[in-house]
């Protein structure tokens, strides 16, 4: 015998589906090439330090810009070095685009690399470059890449370093871009300072605070588009927040809306 199911089942499966559907999903605009390039730099990099048994660095708005102005200075005006067009070295540089009362900074640049992969691997080759990208004191970084077709080099990249002592981010999967995994690998910078930490999806529920450690796993809130860890990090009576973003890709709604049709089927 065949059973088929009650058009109001059906109906009750399809609206489920649309509330589930909106109220798991929250667009998220596409990541444009560059920021794909970007990205892949910043994750090769952590993988290299990962691998080096080193902490992933966590991207910083202000050391992006630095970075992204010193591509653009080096494109402009056809050069390759350290000091800029106005005669300025990463210091005091670096301050005049808000990143501040920092303990240690450092630069990588690179001119005619075509791919993440190859700038990535030109600066592992360059012992100066590979002690910056490969310094266990770092916590945060800025990436540019930049395009000049009439220039020397054409392809511009540059890497901007930094620690501030009052700093300790959370960095999400060696911040990969996407997952399709809720649950994620976090890194926890406050070595030798946090006690503990705790972790939030909305800055409302958080969980309870516990021993400090620098990796943990979490699951993040299930559908698709961006999600955010907060972490807070606390010693010495001082609690310090920090957060990443990471892009989900996979969904559970399947899995929802057949318990929710099973249970509706069950009155």
């Amino acid at each position: 015998m065949i059973r088929r199911p009650f058009p109001g089942l059906v109906l009750f499966a399809v609206c489920m589906f649309q509330a589930l559907n909106a109220a798991a999903n929250s667009p998220a605009p596409k990541l444009s090439a560059e920021d794909r390039t970007i990205g892949r730099v910043v994750q090769l990099t952590n993988e290299i330090r990962v691998q080096h048994g080193l902490a992933p660095l966590q991207v910083h708005p202000a050391l992006s810009k630095s970075a992204r102005w010193m591509a653009q200075d080096m494109v402009q005006h056809d050069y390759l070095r350290h000091t800029d067009f106005l005669g300025r070295e990463i210091d005091p540089r670096l301050p005049e685009f808000g990143y501040e009362d920092y303990r240690e900074i450092g630069e990588n640049i690179a001119g005619g690399q075509l791919t993440p992969e190859e700038v990535v691997a030109d600066w592992m080759k360059s012992p100066g470059h590979r002690a910056n990208l490969l310094n266990p004191n770092f916590r945060e970084i800025g990436v540019a890449h930049l395009v000049g077709t009439h220039t020397h080099y054409k392809h511009y990249w540059v890497q901007d370093f930094g620690m501030r002592s009052d700093s300790y981010p959370v960095v999400i999967n060696n911040k990969a871009a996407e997952t399709r995994d809720p649950t994620v690998h976090l890194y926890v910078h406050g070595k030798g300072w946090a006690t503990q930490m705790r972790f939030s999806n909305d800055q409302v529920h958080w969980s309870d605070w516990e021993a400090y450690r620098t990796q943990r796993d979490w699951t993040v809130l299930p559908g698709s588009g961006d999600r955010t860890v907060y972490a807070e990090v606390r010693g010495e009576g001082i609690v310090r927040r920090s957060t990443d973003t990471v892009r989900l890709q996979s969904s559970q709604l399947p899995s929802l809306i057949a318990s929710a049709v099973s249970a509706h089927a069950a009155r």
